[in-house]
């Protein structure tokens, strides 16, 4: 899981967003931060940040470190802070683990032998056709992490049929983890292979399988014209950061042999899919871009947004022929975004790249504007606040030139502000600091994130991380009676982003703590006093990313004080 979707999830509806420039003074800090500390301890901080509670009534949050003390007994590092970010108190103690179970149900560890998950994962064969397959993760207990690596062992297989006993085309799916089970998009094939050509683009059925593959439900779509799926992704809860639902956006195809065309090439099918195999919803609607790459969904308050990169030109005339558009990293010309509520089309949009150039801001201090055009950009998310703003965070990428093979970096940062009718307002675009450090392909694998908080009086909170270094260590894996197995372990330290932008178009951004200062990456941030205010976890490092477990470094934020 990533350190943004745990923010997420941790803050619900009551955070922020940001991006970056340079490390800040302790003056500029303050117009950020209502207050800072750094804490020395004198019990270090030894092994993982487990958990962390409040308690709004008196006032104070404890975070819990845990290690291994023997095969059978935990021992606990607990410190314990007020809202105003002081030590009130240090405490050790060991706790065998079968109590451990009982104090501490947060505690993930279940032993260090390994444990075998079961359930079913849904696929395509090389020749496309459907596939459920059980599976069996083995997991071990990392106790640099406090928590455990996986292993995937695939077993027996099912191929399901239709009615006619036909093997189904497979299209996309999602395997429910939480249940063992998984579910698929198929398209049954047609009995007769000319007369019918293109069936498997008009009857769809979403099938789902439990852990034993036996089949527990189906549901059909069935079309008047030949549509093909062209995305299919999870849809994002926006109050929890969780996957709920599975959406697949269906376009008209078209080519040689084919017979029930769609009449117009812009009449696109949207479908909503539950966890429980079920179709919720099927809405037809009128498309503004063809070769529409849809990149997210994203869910708040009943509505539904879908948003990508596509083609404005002849968009009456232009078919899908199977040139996928989730293969395109560039030729675009606008951006779309759809939005469904109550079962219906509530309002589409579609800014070209050169009104995206005319509203191209800039942060304070940065000299040049960075204006979007659609190529090669990663969509890394979409928040929409209370208010109804949606924010779209962007990131442009490009195979590092140094090293072909070495892979993706990330550059260049966007954040796409639009009014809750959809209509762009402002594109911001910021430099990377990363770029700073050189071709450096390992940090800047890592894209950064963003999400966006409404503030007071026309202001916005961002929040974004970026990866500063990778921190690896070795640790012993398994041992034998010959020999001692080791691992090496690398984890990304992310320093924090933080700043506020105006309705009006400016902004201003600086870096959270100074230059070596990290968030704890399972739990970044806590928030407290009723979801008012956001307190940062965070640790003074090494260059190198080492934690000596001595020097805390927290941070608080409060939308109505901070100026």
């Amino acid at each position: 899981m990533s350190i943004f979707r745990i923010i997420k999830q941790m803050l619900l509806c009551c955070f922020l967003g940001g991006i970056l420039l340079t490390v800040p003074t302790q003056q500029i800090q303050a117009q950020m931060l209502t207050k800072e500390n750094k804490i020395e301890v004198t019990k270090d901080a030894k092994g993982y940040l487990g958990n962390v509670s409040y308690d709004d009534a008196s006032k104070t949050f404890k975070m819990y470190f845990v290690t291994k003390e023997k095969k059978k007994s935990l021992r606990f590092y607990i410190y314990t802070f007020d809202y105003d970010l002081n030590l009130v108190s240090e405490e050790e103690e060991v706790q065998e683990l079968e109590k451990v179970k009982t104090k501490y149900k947060w505690v993930r560890y279940k032993g260090e032998d390994e444990t075998v998950y079961e359930g079913v994962t849904v696929s395509a064969t090389l020749t496309g056709t459907a596939q459920f397959q059980k599976k069996e993760i083995i997991k071990k207990y990392n106790w640099g992490t406090g928590g455990y690596t996986y292993k995937t062992k695939l077993g027996e297989k099912l191929k399901p049929k239709s009615d006619e006993g036909k093997k189904m085309f497979f299209y996309g799916g999602r395997d429910l983890n939480e249940t063992g089970e998984a579910m698929g998009l198929v398209g049954l094939k047609p009995e007769k292979r000319i007369a019918e050509m293109g069936k498997e683009m008009m009857h769809y059925r979403v099938i789902k399988v439990d852990k034993n593959l036996d089949v527990v439900s189906q549901d059909d779509l069935v079309l008047e014209s030949i549509h093909y799926p062209t995305w299919i992704g999870n849809l994002v809860d926006g109050e929890t950061g969780e996957i709920s639902d599975m959406i697949a956006v269906l376009v008209p195809f078209k080519a040689s042999g084919y017979k029930k065309i769609a009449k117009v090439p812009n009449q696109y099918v949207y479908v909503r899919i539950g966890t429980d195999g079920k179709i919720k919803e099927h809405i037809s609607f009128t498309t503004k871009l063809h070769t529409w790459k849809v990149v997210g969904a994203y869910e708040k308050a009943g509505q539904v947004v879908l948003y990508g990169p596509g083609k404005n030109d002849k968009v009456e005339k232009t078919f899908y022929k199977g040139q996928s558009p989730q293969a395109m990293e560039k030729g675009f010309d606008a951006f779309q975004m759809a939005s469904f509520r109550d079962g219906k089309l509530s309002f589409i949009t579609a800014p070209t790249f050169d009104e995206f150039k005319a509203k191209a801001r800039k942060p304070e201090g940065q000299k040049k504007d960075k204006v979007y055009d659609g190529r090669t950009v990663a969509i890394n998310g979409l928040d929409i606040l209370n208010n109804g703003e949606i924010f779209v965070h962007a990131q442009d990428w490009k195979i590092d030139p140094l090293s072909k093979t070495t892979g993706v970096v990330y550059d260049e940062v966007y954040v796409f502000h639009f009014g809750k009718d959809g209509i762009l307002k402002h594109a911001y675009g910021i430099e990377n600091p990363q770029r700073g450090w050189g071709s450096n392909a390992t940090v800047r694998g890592y894209p950064l994130e963003a999400i966006t908080y409404e503030g007071v009086d026309g202001n916005y909170w961002w929040l974004s991380v970026f990866v500063k270094t990778i921190y690896s260590y070795t640790s012993d894996y398994y041992s034998t009676a010959t020999a001692t197995y080791k691992v090496t372990t690398y984890e990304p330290r992310y320093q924090a982003l933080f700043g506020k932008i105006n309705d009006n178009g400016t902004a201003k951004f600086n870096v959270l703590g100074g230059e070596n200062v990290y968030l704890y990456n399972k739990y970044p941030t806590l928030s407290v006093n009723g979801g008012n205010e956001v307190i940062f976890l965070g640790f003074e490092g090494n260059k190198k990313g080492a934690n000596k477990g001595k020097v805390f470094w927290l941070g608080k934020f409060d939308p109505k004080q901070a100026n």
